[in-house]
């Protein structure tokens, strides 16, 4: 039996929060700092922070305008959490897990 624990830091959660909370896209709401903010409970800051990481990894655009927010930039199926979490600065598996998994 093959057993493993992942342990995501804030920040990672918070980014892969955010990045669900976009790619759900509420009807009607424009997916701003401010609207990201409020519905994570996070503080505009830190979302703004999060989100240039993700914009910087190409997982998500922006748009500037009268409804201008974030928005994916692939469909939900091309983006993958290991790709996102390395964006963020986090892994998915520390460096051991393959050696630990064959002992």
């Amino acid at each position: 039996m093959i057993c493993f624990s992942m342990k995501l830091s804030a920040h990672d959660d918070y980014g892969l929060r955010l990045l669900l909370r976009i790619a759900r896209g509420e009807e009607n709401t424009c997916m701003t700092t401010a609207v990201l903010a409020e519905r994570e409970g996070m503080s505009m800051s830190h979302v703004g922070k999060v989100l240039r990481l993700l914009r910087a990894g190409k997982f998500i655009e922006s748009t500037r305008g009268n409804c201008g927010g974030y928005k994916l930039s692939h469909a939900p199926e091309h983006i993958f959490v290991s790709e996102v979490l390395s964006a963020l600065g986090g892994r998915l598996f520390e460096d051991d897990y393959t050696s630990a998994t064959r002992n």
